[in-house]
């Protein structure tokens, strides 16, 4: 027999056709793939607001710069707590304080226990809704402990983290 360079086939025929129901099903799930892998990577990288699972992470002068297309999303929002800012009426859990980047403020309204480390002065990261007036409805505070993060005693990777320059 010579070899003419095509595959000869013992049944007879060549690869089966594809059905168009085997087409759609195989076009559904591929569809279904990009949408999941989308929907992962979006939340990885932070993208989004509130009632997706994610939120914007922004210094307070950032988060004033677009109060306008902030408003009702899904935050984080860090800053040092401004000295004087921090008000506690005894015997509930309400929490009210400002915080400050570069010069620009966000209120902060926080109900709950504050972090042992929380102090006027140092750094904090509020995370909820703001509104378009400044005014952060905060569902989670993190204070920032600064002797954990003087210079040299942190790599540079674990600063970047949280958010230090």
């Amino acid at each position: 027999m010579e070899h003419t360079g095509e595959l000869e086939s013992k049944s007879g025929g060549g690869p089966k056709p594809v059905s168009t129901w085997q087409r759609a099903r195989g076009m559904v799930g591929l569809v279904a793939a990009v949408g999941a892998f989308y929907a992962v990577m979006s939340s990885m990288a932070g993208g989004g607001g509130a009632g997706t699972g994610t939120s914007y992470f922004l210094d307070a002068s950032e988060a004033r710069a677009k109060l306008s297309a902030l408003d009702g999303k899904t935050v984080r929002v860090k800053g040092n707590v401004i000295v004087g800012s921090y008000q506690h009426p005894e015997g509930t859990t309400d929490h009210t304080f400002d915080i400050e980047e570069k010069g620009e403020v966000i209120h902060v309204r926080f109900q709950g226990p504050l972090p042992d480390v929380f102090k006027e002065g140092l750094p904090v990261v509020a995370e909820g809704v703001i509104n378009g007036a400044g005014q952060l409805k905060a569902t989670e505070v993190v204070a920032k402990c600064p002797s954990k993060y003087e210079e040299g005693k942190v790599s540079e990777q674990a600063k970047e983290k949280m958010g230090s320059n």
